[in-house]
């Protein structure tokens, strides 16, 4: 992890930390988190395929109104996506070969976990459902390519540290206790920064490095 990403974890770190306690008579609840994931890299000109994985995490919500709260939420969330080289165009010249020698002509396997922030606005359209909309800051703490059983480091440090993205979702409670999430995050910049990959653009015919992560989530949740 970069230094610039482990700054930004203590500040992430410090702003949940700083949700008041729950007291007798607030509508505030903190809870446990975890689910699965679908994720892949869209806009860009790869066809990457989604990627399961999975989250895990705790949050807290504090109702101000009958129909209106937020909710503060710190999960990891391991993502990525998986796309067949043998189905673009000229591969080799996109990106040849990292420092091992090793040329991209396998299925390819891409590995991200990142450390994810959102602050959500809720509105409640009964008092058991929730309409969650807000941003999400995501640190990653990792991203690196496999090819087969071969990680290519180089692709890996092309990657931002860090990552904003527009959250929006649904959580039910189903009990007082246990809550059901439904999430789509779709980032609004870009996944690389572009350092390694645009020597090789001139040979690949300028292709688009716009790629953005987007992630669908279901998750279950206990509420103490």
């Amino acid at each position: 992890m970069t230094k610039t990403a482990k700054r930004l974890l203590l500040a992430a770190m410090l702003l949940l930390a700083s949700v008041p306690a729950t007291k007798a008579g607030e509508s505030l609840g903190a809870y446990l988190k975890a689910g699965f994931n679908m994720s892949n890299y869209v806009m860009g000109e790869m066809p990457h395929g989604m990627k399961p994985g999975f989250h895990f995490g705790a949050g807290y919500e504090y109702r101000m109104a009958p129909r209106w709260g937020m909710a503060v939420e710190m999960y990891m969330s391991f993502q990525g996506a998986k796309f067949d080289p043998k189905k673009i165009d000229n591969i080799d010249a996109v990106m040849e070969a990292d420092e091992q020698g090793v040329k991209l002509d396998k299925d390819i396997t891409l590995n991200a976990i990142y450390f994810e922030l959102p602050v959500l606005a809720k509105f409640y359209v009964t008092p058991r459902l929730s309409i969650d909309l807000g941003p999400q800051l995501g640190i990653a703490a990792q991203n690196h390519l496999k090819m087969g059983d071969v990680q290519v480091d180089k692709v890996g440090r092309s990657f931002e540290a860090w990552d904003l993205s527009a959250s929006a979702g649904l959580t039910w409670c189903v009990t007082s206790r246990l809550l059901v999430q439904a999430r789509y995050n779709l980032s609004l910049i870009k996944a690389m920064k572009g350092v390694d990959i645009d020597e090789y653009k001139p040979q690949a015919g300028n292709r688009n490095y716009d790629d953005r992560i987007q992630n669908i989530q279901l998750s279950v949740g206990y509420r103490f």
